[in-house]
């Protein structure tokens, strides 16, 4: 009887959360730019990835390699020129929170550079905070 009871609270709780106003900021962008940011994205999940998958294996030094490589400041400004950029379309604040992104994960190929786990690990959340922050504050149509 709890069990189900149970059952049917969790399946109540979906629906509302399912139902709940999205309060992100709505940030609108033409078509092919939506399409851009979502394969930044994508790629920056696979990077993640393949960070977290290095660090398991005691690869500190790749997984830093590829951060930079995938995430950091060299690939700043990869749509420039390109007039479905989606920098064109976001606010200042989202534009900022971009940019930090992208210098955490170069902090945290830094980090990897010196070879203490402890402190790569630490700018890896920092990367990470910056990714949550963003998609918790912002939304794209």
């Amino acid at each position: 009887m709890i069990k189900r009871w149970l059952a049917g609270a969790v399946v109540a709780m979906v629906a509302v959360v399912a139902q709940a106003e999205d309060l992100r900021q709505l940030v609108e962008m033409p078509p092919a730019s939506q399409e851009l940011i979502r394969l930044e994205m994508r790629q920056n999940v696979f990077a993640l990835s393949g960070i977290v998958g290095l660090l398991a294996e005691g690869k500190l030094e790749e997984a830093g390699q590829l951060a930079e490589r995938e995430m950091g400041t060299s690939t700043m400004g990869r749509f420039r020129g390109n007039p479905a950029a989606p920098g064109l379309h976001m606010s200042p604040e989202m534009r900022e929170i971009g940019r930090s992104m992208h210098f955490a994960a170069t902090a945290f190929a830094d980090a990897t550079a010196v070879g203490e786990l402890p402190d790569a690990l630490a700018a890896l959340k920092g990367l990470t905070d910056k990714c949550s922050a963003c998609h918790a504050m912002f939304r794209v149509r």
